[in-house]
């Protein structure tokens, strides 16, 4: 990792590994430092919904799993996973907040999607 930081195979396979090691906050990490010059892409958010989901954080999980399947295409599922984790009960502001924008984004996009 430290010779090649951006190579997106070699992130995966450490993240992977970090999981199986039940290392989420380790992975979560990792991908956070990534991500700050890079997009995470698919197969990553949906990692980095694994590792939210082993630390018990299911909102951030849920909107790691909405980013998975809109970068994947499937609209409606990423919409459903946005609607699921504002059911949750115990949402502090801040995840509330990000969830409740992101729900709007792709509601707006959904509508443009049906005007066509």
């Amino acid at each position: 990792m430290r010779l090649y930081p951006g190579d997106r195979a070699l992130l995966r396979g450490y993240v992977e590994a970090l999981l199986s090691a039940r290392q989420p906050q380790e992975a979560l990490d990792t991908l956070q430092a990534f991500s700050r010059h890079n997009s995470l892409g698919s197969a990553l958010y949906r990692l980095q919904a694994l590792a939210y989901e082993q630390r018990g954080q299911k909102a951030e999980s849920l909107l790691s799993l909405a980013e998975h399947a809109w970068l994947d295409g499937r609209l409606e599922v990423a919409i459903h996973h946005l609607e699921q984790a504002q059911q949750l009960g115990d949402l502090d502001y801040y995840v509330g907040s990000r969830v409740d924008a992101r729900l709007r984004e792709l509601q707006s996009e959904r509508s443009l999607r049906a005007e066509r």
